[in-house]
């Protein structure tokens, strides 16, 4: 799954590696869970997060794998 980071939905438990925040496409809102450390660009609003995982019984997206930050393209298409 991929999408923007809700902002000031990410939590981690503290004494811990548990992260759980929120990914939205601008219309829905998938809570995710993670144990391990995130990248520091994970912040990054402007960031599109890819998880790779399953979405399990209690309604919450578990990532298996480290999250992958997308930075947004700095280049664009020249006006002609």
């Amino acid at each position: 799954v991929n999408g923007n980071l809700v902002q000031d939905s990410f939590q981690r438990e503290s004494l811990g590696t548990v992260a759980r925040f929120s990914l939205t496409d601008g219309k829905n809102v998938l809570p995710a869970i993670y144990d391990g450390i995130v990248p520091e660009l994970f912040f990054n609003e402007q960031s599109q997060i890819v998880l790779e995982g399953y979405y399990g019984s209690d309604g919450v997206f578990h990532a298996v794998t480290t999250p992958i930050v997308k930075c947004p393209s700095k280049y664009q298409a020249q006006a002609s």
